[in-house]
């Protein structure tokens, strides 16, 4: 007695280590700004070992190893490579699955450290050349889809940075956005302008949907801050040491402000912005990690008031007893 089971393509290709997975069950792939790198999450299941669980463990199940290379594709086109980063193996009397997740190939950006052994400051540098400085080692390539902007003065990476840090804490200051193509590949690109050509309805286009609201990211009070080496001191030492000494005394100037005061607010600058919404005490404060866009028109501007609904600005407020 013979039989025939007609099975329809799967227009889904996974590929780990060179050898397509046959037996998954349910593949996602994804794509968030706030991680960078693209991700995978496959449910597998071991048809083999769980047709052989009664008589004995089967090599099958241990066919997949963490850090594994792994290739997904969409009708022959590749959408991500990357890397087998956790393995969730699950098993009863009757069956054994798996759950395989990882992320493309620039997740190792988002883990590894910028310049282990150096340079650790780099001079005059536009934004696409010091991503490819930074992502070389990774064999990683680069796509700048728009113009990044003047060179960075200098360029100061801290020795805990990660790869991904470095990048955007500069991206940032050139209102760039950086995200990945999924197959190997950093872009350097901006946020689009043109609307879809259809909108969105739920019922209607959108077949499902998922709401998540979160607080976490709000703060009532945020402050950017950075510092620039003072432009506004004089090109000439105040003592000179070759000068004829005066024959009368000098006429006292006029009451200088406070070299103090000049040389912070010359080299300090911040910004500070209120959301009215979170009403208790929640300050975050950002700190530049470049010392570019320094000016002496910036340096002679006065920084922004506080707003006055700012918190925690009080010198004198002490511990609050029960």
């Amino acid at each position: 007695m013979s039989s025939t089971k007609n099975v329809s393509r799967r227009p889904m290709t996974i590929k780990i280590a060179g050898r397509i997975l046959e037996t998954w069950t349910s593949c996602e792939v994804g794509r968030d700004l706030a991680d960078i790198a693209g991700s995978f999450r496959i449910r597998y299941l071991d048809e083999v070992r769980s047709a052989a669980l009664l008589g004995g463990m089967s090599p099958e199940f241990a066919a997949i190893h963490d850090r594994d290379p792994v290739e997904i594709s969409i009708n022959g086109t590749v959408i991500l490579k990357g890397w087998v980063d956790d393995i969730n193996l699950m098993a009863d009397e009757h069956t054994a699955e798996a759950i395989i997740s990882g992320r493309d190939v620039t997740g190792d950006l988002v883990d590894c450290s910028a310049n282990p052994i150096g340079p650790g400051e780099y001079r005059q540098i536009n934004l696409e050349t010091l991503v490819g400085h930074l992502t070389n080692p990774y064999q990683i390539t680069l796509d700048r889809q728009i113009e990044t902007g003047a060179p960075f003065t200098l360029v100061a990476l801290e020795p805990g940075d990660t790869v991904m840090d470095a990048i955007e804490h500069h991206a940032r200051q050139r209102g760039v956005l950086v995200t990945s193509n999924g197959v190997g590949g950093i872009v350097l690109t901006q946020a689009g302008t043109t609307r879809a050509s259809d909108s969105l309805s739920f019922p209607g286009n959108v077949r499902g949907i998922e709401v998540r609201i979160s607080s976490r990211n709000r703060h009532s009070d945020v402050w950017v801050k950075g510092q620039f080496k003072s432009l506004q001191r004089p090109s000439k030492a105040v003592l000179d040491a070759s000068a004829a000494p005066l024959s009368s005394a000098p006429t006292q100037p006029p009451a200088a402000p406070s070299h103090r005061k000049v040389e912070l607010a010359s080299s300090t600058r911040y910004g500070h912005w209120v959301d009215p919404e979170v009403t208790r005490f929640r300050p975050r404060v950002w700190m530049a990690k470049t010392q570019s866009g320094g000016s002496v028109a910036a340096q002679q501007s006065t920084n922004p008031p506080l707003d006055s609904t700012a918190q925690g600005l009080s010198d004198d407020a002490g511990p609050s007893l029960a």
